[in-house]
């Protein structure tokens, strides 16, 4: 008996403390929603390429369309579906500027013209007057292919006896050109060369007509012979002509100095 009521003491300790026992705390963690992620594929067959056409100077060509293409994939023709030519954006400016910038490289209908100065030169102290008709002859036939009426014109002469300013009196050109003449000055031999005024014109070698007459005076001074090899008989009489024409153009300067002159 005392055994049973020990149990019955147990249980109800136990049960009181068991309602005494604070009660157990339950925790929920929760978190938004997110649907799994949805997955679309497709296949195309479009290809989309841009393109741009030059011509043979490198500009482009603009107002292209479709039926102006081909296109071949491993040499099958393929549809072109779409087709748009892009321009760019120009603003008013710049369009302006554009414009401004053509209008100098195109010439103007109102602009003058531009002038032309064409001088003619004649070595009248070397041409004969034989060969100066044909040299006239090409000067006329140059003046009816490329001079226009409002080019100036001149004439120049060596001798300067037929020297004419620059003109766009055509008339006039043509009586100036029509009296242009040879004015070969005859050289003047002299010992062993030629003369004073020619033996200055030799040693500063301004006239080849005048070095070839001094080195022929000076020829039979030399000692050339026949048998004289040619070049050799040169050498030797142009030296003989130096010499001449130094002590000539010498003896000459010391007369003006002098005052003789």
């Amino acid at each position: 008996m005392a055994t049973g009521n020990r149990a019955a003491a147990f249980l109800i300790v136990s049960a009181l403390l068991a309602a005494q026992a604070p009660p157990q705390e339950v925790a929920i963690h929760t978190r938004p929603y997110t649907p799994p992620p949805m997955i679309l594929r497709t296949d195309s067959n479009l290809v989309e390429t841009g393109l741009l056409v030059r011509d043979a100077r490198g500009r482009s060509v603009a107002g292209l369309h479709a039926s102006d293409f081909e296109v071949f994939d491993n040499g099958v023709p393929q549809q072109i579906t779409a087709f748009s030519e892009i321009q760019p954006e120009v603003s008013p400016l710049a369009a302006a500027a554009s414009t401004a910038k053509v209008s100098e490289t195109l010439p103007s209908a109102t602009a003058p013209a531009e002038l032309k100065f064409v001088t003619f030169f004649f070595d009248d102290l070397h041409v004969t007057n034989g060969s100066m008709l044909f040299v006239k002859q090409g000067a006329r036939a140059f003046l009816a292919k490329g001079i226009k009426p409002s080019d100036h014109l001149a004439i120049v002469t060596a001798s300067g006896e037929g020297d004419l300013d620059f003109t766009t009196d055509a008339k006039l050109f043509a009586q100036k050109l029509e009296h242009v003449s040879s004015h070969i000055r005859p050289v003047t031999p002299a010992s062993c060369g030629v003369s004073p005024i020619d033996s200055y014109i030799f040693l500063h070698n301004l006239d080849g007509q005048i070095v070839e007459a001094a080195i022929a005076a000076a020829a039979a001074c030399a000692g050339c012979g026949p048998g004289d090899a040619p070049a050799q008989c040169r050498s030797a009489a142009y030296g003989i002509a130096q010499q001449a024409a130094s002590s000539t153009w010498e003896q000459m300067a010391n007369v003006y100095h002098s005052g003789a002159l």
